[in-house]
């Protein structure tokens, strides 16, 4: 089972996914890979719960999708399966463009460095029927020493 095929079963299989990590329950993810830098692609259906006042794809939605994808090209895809515990010290997101509910969208997270402390990621978050910008991240992880 190659690493995509991992983290799909281990999103799957994990029941306990409560508040802020909900999300990943309805996250499909596409591809995982770790050359030469990591990068993960997955997809979303926009559903009521990831949805504003409005019934939009929420802007903390957004920002969280950028939380979760920056993280996965850090630790998804490596030879290792322990997975260093990390925190986020920095991240920005541009909410550029509204998504409905039932539209599907595509977030693609890139590792820009990855070092022996500090991680630093780019995250873009596209509607996938027209492939226009929905979301554009950054996200910089700091790892713990065990």
């Amino acid at each position: 089972m190659d690493a995509t095929e991992q983290l799909q079963v281990a999103i799957k299989n994990n029941k306990d996914w409560q508040n802020f990590n909900r999300p990943w329950r309805t996250l499909k993810v596409l591809e995982v890979r770790k050359e030469p830098q990591g990068y993960v692609k997955a997809e979303l259906v926009v559903q009521e719960e990831h949805t504003n006042s409005v019934q939009q794809l929420h802007g903390a939605m957004m920002c969280l999708l950028v939380d979760i994808a920056g993280l996965l090209t850090l630790t998804e895809g490596k030879e290792t399966k322990v997975t260093p515990p990390v925190a986020s010290i920095e991240m920005n997101t541009s909410c550029i463009r509204a998504v409905n509910i039932g539209e599907t969208i595509v977030i693609e997270g890139r590792c820009l460095k990855d070092g022996a402390n500090l991680g630093f990621t780019n995250v873009d978050i596209y509607r996938k029927h027209d492939g226009k910008l929905v979301a554009s991240g950054r996200h910089t992880l700091m790892k713990f020493r065990l």
